[in-house]
């Protein structure tokens, strides 16, 4: 190529590179800025268990702003970011029931503020191919290796391959929706002292030492719980003791509806196909936590009744 040709190859080049900046800075408008930036504050703030109320949502992500941002326009970058969410990390911000604070008083009122939080909506098929590579991933990890050395793989080695240890979000996770369900299904109130007697009866949870993985202590785990609104603690305090109650919280109730509590219980109580009868009695059960049938997923009176799910296997 002579000296002529290259120096027109890299004006080609120059200008390309021109009109493809031009192309980015008419593409992302001043809303879809604010849609990556509420995107970076929600894995932000739900990465370091932070509520995604929209004070701290903005307070994060529009930091740098030197113009205030209307409640219009958040709203709208909101739904930008939260299309963004779903398709490129299957997350979606979901809004939260209005909180209710209950004063030292005894009277309640509802805050104003509007919270989030971060739900899961990996479609049943990503997911299976997510928990397959997983799989793949760490197989050689999982089985012995005398297995692997009949067939003379001998990749397995201890020294090479430490076995895979559980995600702390995961555990976490996993923790949670046990506590929404066991409160749930105990007419959505529980002393502290007794869904402590049943994690450590049932699951094996220690109230003295710290948790594997999670490294904190059984009551910390659930002040964390409380934090994240999976739970809801109220703490009663008289002159000379205090008493700790929960109730399932806002995002405890989104992450764990309905349908996902009925699915789940019908695994429990090994139910080949739905049936009506159990359904019902599910929907007795879990009344105080979801609110009756029908009507949007919220704490209703509480009351007794005649016949509902047994706890026994939610427990274990």
């Amino acid at each position: 190529m002579s000296d002529a040709e290259l120096i027109t190859s890299d004006v080609e080049m120059e200008q390309e590179e021109d009109f493809r900046g031009q192309g980015e800075e008419e593409v992302y408008s001043e809303l879809d800025k604010l849609a990556f930036k509420l995107v970076r504050a929600c894995l932000s703030l739900n990465l370091n268990s932070v509520a995604l109320s929209s004070v701290n949502l903005r307070k994060v992500a529009f930091a740098d702003q030197k113009t205030s941002v209307s409640v219009k326009t958040f709203e709208l970058a909101l739904e930008k970011a939260n299309g963004i969410l779903q398709d490129v990390y299957a997350y979606a911000v979901v809004p939260l029931a209005p909180k209710v604070i209950t004063s030292a008083k005894g009277t309640k009122s509802v805050s104003k503020t509007k919270q989030y939080a971060l739900v899961n909506v990996m479609n049943d098929n990503l997911l299976r191919f997510h928990e397959e590579c997983l799989w793949i991933r760490h197989t050689e990890k999982l089985f012995p290796s005398e297995l692997l050395e009949k067939r003379h793989d001998y990749r397995n080695s201890k020294e090479n391959f430490p076995y895979p240890f559980t995600e702390t979000d995961l555990m976490l996770r996993g923790i949670a929706m046990a506590v929404v369900m066991i409160i749930a299904v105990s007419n959505n109130h529980m002393t502290e002292e007794e869904l402590l007697n049943v994690l450590q009866t049932n699951f094996g949870f220690s109230t003295t030492e710290p948790l594997d993985v999670l490294n904190i202590s059984t009551r910390d785990l659930l002040k964390l719980l409380d934090k994240l609104e999976y739970v809801n603690r109220t703490v009663i305090r008289t002159e000379n003791d205090e008493l700790a109650e929960y109730t399932v919280g806002r995002r405890g109730l989104r992450e764990v509806d309905r349908d996902a509590f009925r699915s789940i219980t019908q695994v429990l109580y090994d139910e080949g196909e739905e049936r009506a009868e159990f359904t019902n009695l599910v929907d007795a059960t879990i009344e105080p936590a979801y609110g009756k049938v029908g009507r949007a997923d919220a704490p209703a009176t509480q009351g007794s009744r005649e016949e509902t799910v047994g706890t026994d296997e939610i427990n274990n």
